[in-house]
């Protein structure tokens, strides 16, 4: 992914811009934009005010690399569009029938640290150009300037930028290239500045949050959508290769496991129950961005890990089980190009495991499939990191205030490399079904699943 995939979720919004976002839904799509592309301005004798068009008003609304021809959006007010109720905040929401393949896309509430974003629209300098996508621009951001209670100003990288150039791109997105995500920390509202020095307002995304709030009923948050059901995430998970010699062993291992992806599915429960349980400081590794929380790598292994503890236990949970599951299990994902261990185990010290009993099982993942002998992290194998590790987080250790010690992570008994195991993923996929696919052969479907189940009964108790 890079700054074409920018193009991919900017659209022309009648005269102005806008940006395709999913929500926690698959039953329709949101265009984010700037709510003066949707109305009149208009002079009352007091100067010049912004009014809703009427009801019935088409806005033509184009979309890079859709099939279709432009979309003729009839506003309905308070069905598809949904302007912010105070005048100050220039957004609004267009609900649309759902556009399939833009849930790639998350929010950014650090909007002050906006360094290495672009603003990407439609500058009406370039809509003399006759394919769309030639009409397309973006700008680098180099820096937030200041917070102007509804709206924000940011400095362009060209700071000999003026008003003229801007035109056309009100209400696009303010977009970033992260971890195979675009994020999006606000659209881009108007030119206040009378000279051409680059400077940009915006509305922080946090508005449009509000915005839905308002209209809880009819519009679903901000999230992405595969939070609201593994079902979005079923076609990603366990793709175990195979080949001329493994094939039917892999065939069958696969069948067992669309079954037991199926049970998990259909549980009471969804990625958002399971974010919302335990907290963005349980699941998250010291360090990461709580933005880490919204990303489909995550929760496609959330429901690998789930499946596995399906295999294992031989039942489908359900939200009701949640106290013991996570009592005794908890995940760590990393989306690092580098060894899980190398790039954390540092910061593994530094995690919050809350109520993980003692002895319990960490489960670690990472983009990088680890050595095949150290699926299992020993400490006794590296002792010299350890006693470091150890002898840092207990030099930083701090005095408990009185009242707060259940909150206490750092205490030389919760050392969690004397408290935990720690596994990564790929033990139960890569370790224990393709690489030792050969003690599969001659199993009927029942054998098998045995076998894997006693296979991860050797880590999972």
């Amino acid at each position: 992914m890079g700054v074409a995939e920018f193009k991919k979720y900017t659209v022309k919004v009648g005269g102005g811009s806008g940006v395709i976002f999913q929500p926690m839904t698959n039953s329709y799509t949101y265009i984010l934009t700037a709510k003066h592309n949707l109305q009149n301005e208009v002079d009352e004798g007091k100067g010049k005010k912004y009014r809703d068009k009427d009801n019935g008003t088409i806005i033509t609304i184009s979309i890079i690399n859709y099939d279709l021809s432009p979309i003729e959006f009839v506003i309905d007010k308070g069905e598809n569009y949904f302007p912010h109720e105070n005048k100050d905040v220039d957004i609004a929401i267009l609900k649309m029938e759902y556009i399939p393949g833009y849930d790639s896309i998350c929010i950014d509430n650090s909007y002050k640290d906006i360094s290495n974003y672009f603003i990407c629209g439609f500058p009406n300098s370039l809509r003399i150009n006759v394919e769309l996508s030639d009409k397309y621009t973006d700008y680098e951001v180099d820096r937030f300037v200041s917070d102007n209670v509804t709206s924000c100003k940011s400095q362009l990288i060209n700071d000999r930028m003026s008003h003229e150039d801007i035109i056309g791109m009100s209400g696009c997105g303010i977009l970033k290239r992260y971890n195979n995500h675009v994020l999006i920390a606000g659209i881009q509202s108007k030119v206040t500045s009378l000279l051409p020095n680059g400077q940009v307002d915006f509305v922080p995304i946090k508005y449009f949050e509000d915005l839905i709030n308002s209209n809880a009923d009819k519009l679903s948050s901000l999230l992405p959508m595969y939070l609201a059901s593994f079902s979005f995430l079923k076609d990603d998970v366990f793709q175990l290769p195979s080949d001329l010699i493994t094939g039917t062993i892999i065939s069958k291992i696969t069948l067992i496991f669309e079954s037991k992806i199926k049970e998990v599915i259909n549980c009471d429960y969804t990625p958002n129950c399971i974010k919302d349980f335990l907290g963005a400081k349980q699941l998250l590794i010291y360090g990461q961005e709580e933005g880490d929380l919204y990303y489909k790598s995550l929760w496609l292994v959330w429901l690998e890990l789930l499946t596995v503890l399906n295999v294992v236990k031989n039942k489908r949970h359900a939200r009701s089980d949640f106290d013991s599951i996570f009592k005794h299990v908890r995940l760590l994902h990393s989306n690092g190009k580098n060894d899980f261990w190398v790039d954390h185990i540092d910061n593994i010290a530094k995690t919050n495991f809350g109520n993980l009993s003692k002895d319990g099982l960490v489960v670690v993942s990472s983009r990088r499939t680890p050595h095949r002998d150290h699926y299992i992290l020993d400490p006794d194998t590296i002792i010299d990191q350890i006693d470091r590790i150890r002898f840092e987080y207990e030099s930083n250790m701090e005095e408990t205030p009185y009242g707060e010690e259940q909150d206490n992570i750092t205490s030389a008994s919760n050392f969690p490399f004397d408290n935990y195991r720690f596994v990564h993923i790929e033990y139960f996929k890569q370790k224990s079904l393709i690489d030792e696919y050969a003690d599969y052969t001659k199993m009927n479907l029942t054998q098998i699943l045995d076998k894997i189940r006693s296979k991860y009964e050797q880590v999972i108790k």
